[in-house]
């Protein structure tokens, strides 16, 4: 099982492996950023309400 190396202490690590045996804990780096680059279209239209509504929220 991956874990956010750059962001999880050791004994947060240590308490993780002893609750999750037998499961193996994989450092990795960033894997949650990488994959949240990636917009599907219904991700992009959310994304474009949103914007839309905080532009409007400023029209006087």
């Amino acid at each position: 099982m991956g874990f956010e190396q750059d962001d999880v202490t050791f004994s947060a690590y240590t308490a993780y492996a002893e609750a999750l045996q037998p499961a193996v804990l994989v450092p990795v780096s960033k894997a949650v950023e990488n994959l949240r680059m990636f917009k599907d279209e219904d991700e992009l239209a959310v994304m474009q309400r949103a914007a839309d509504l905080a532009d409007a929220t400023f029209i006087v």
